[in-house]
């Protein structure tokens, strides 16, 4: 008679588990295994999610198997950026150089009035380590900060530039409804083809 077992873990799981908070970096490219750090981070918190809506069917009181279509798809990276690096700060706002007539030697920025395909972020990847050595890469297509920027600065605290990020779908690539996010498992020995 099969024994019902107490627990699913095996020799093998802690080679799976994640370790660390990993790291944010974008501009990601798997072909070269090339990208751009946006500097230290203190954390971050990944979501992606398919909103489902069930079919509603007469005389049927719960939802069977195939009644459910997926409404949207929705994915959110929210980095705890520790550089409050005006780079930063203008990729948080949506902003543009700004330059003051009679000052030189200061930098400025301001939020625009209106997103320009240049502010998406390509290739925003949160890459996290295995135990084995593996990376698991989570990477959105394209990104575009949906929230400004959050800070409340304290003494004696870790202060951090708080961003939220949401995927956003290639213009190109618009008829498919699936979620523009690929999630990579690179092997710890992973190299990158050198004629690409």
């Amino acid at each position: 008679m099969a024994k019902l077992p107490q627990t699913t873990y095996t020799a093998d799981s802690p080679q799976s588990f994640i370790t660390g908070a990993g790291i944010i970096v974008y501009d990601f490219d798997i072909k070269k295994l090339t990208f751009n750090t946006f500097g230290a981070t203190n954390g971050a918190k990944v979501e992606l999610k398919t909103n489902l809506t069930q079919l509603e069917i007469d005389g049927i009181l719960s939802t069977p198997v195939g009644g459910d279509i997926i409404e949207s798809a929705e994915g959110t990276m929210e980095v705890n950026l520790l550089e409050g690096t005006l780079e930063n700060i203008k990729m948080a706002l949506i902003g543009a150089d700004l330059t003051i007539e009679g000052v030189t030697g200061v930098k400025a920025i301001r939020p625009k009035g209106r997103v320009e395909v240049a502010d998406y972020i390509k290739g925003l990847a949160h890459i996290s380590t295995l135990q084995n050595g593996d990376k698991l890469v989570i990477v959105f297509d394209n990104a575009i900060p949906t929230e400004g920027l959050s800070l409340e600065p304290k003494d004696g605290e870790t202060n951090a530039l708080i961003v939220k990020f949401s995927a956003r779908a290639n213009a190109d690539s618009i008829d498919d409804a699936s979620l523009p996010v690929t999630v990579y498992n690179l092997p710890k020995d992973y190299q990158p083809n050198p004629s690409l």
